[in-house]
């Protein structure tokens, strides 16, 4: 028994739709994998901007800059405030270890190893001028631990250079 022409031609329609409606749900996909690219990418320029500027605001002005660091590195127990000329901010170690770790970022002119120890909360900033609490020196008397007095990290603790303490 043979198919007639008008049967032929139905199921050639209908297949005809069959293959169309599979061909516009692979374009919806594909739409909608480009939708998401698009927004991953998004939040990824967004999350580089963001640690971008954490780096440009942690980090001291390059070698070529006129900055001062001349301070007295204050008696403990002293109130005294933490200043390096031209820097807004300053990056504070959270522990003398982390102070190693910073100091040879610093060195090697590291300032994604800086920005790590930030992330990994090994170290923390603050403005430049804030006042601080010196509760500890170094045996070596090169580094000392301050108590920070206020600002948005009051009451943490940290060891700088002494001397960015006047």
């Amino acid at each position: 028994m043979g198919l007639t022409p008008e049967e032929r031609r139905k199921i050639y329609e209908e297949e005809k739709a069959r293959l169309e409606a599979q061909q516009q749900l692979k374009e919806e996909k594909a739409r909608e994998k480009s939708k998401i690219g698009l927004v991953c990418l998004g939040v990824g320029v967004f999350v580089a901007f963001i640690l971008l500027l954490i780096l440009y605001i942690t980090l001291p002005p390059n070698e070529t800059s006129n900055s001062k660091i001349t301070g007295t590195g204050g008696s403990v127990g002293s109130e005294s405030k933490l200043y390096v000329e031209g820097l807004e901010s300053i990056t504070l170690a959270v522990d003398k270890k982390a102070y190693d770790e910073l100091t040879n970022c610093y060195i090697a002119k590291d300032k994604i190893g800086i920005l790590n120890l930030v992330i990994a909360r090994k170290s923390f900033t603050v403005e430049n001028g804030t006042r601080v609490l010196v509760i500890a020196k170094s045996f070596t008397m090169s580094k000392v631990r301050v108590r920070i007095l206020e600002g948005k990290n009051m009451g943490k603790a940290g060891w700088v250079s002494y001397e960015w303490v006047w």
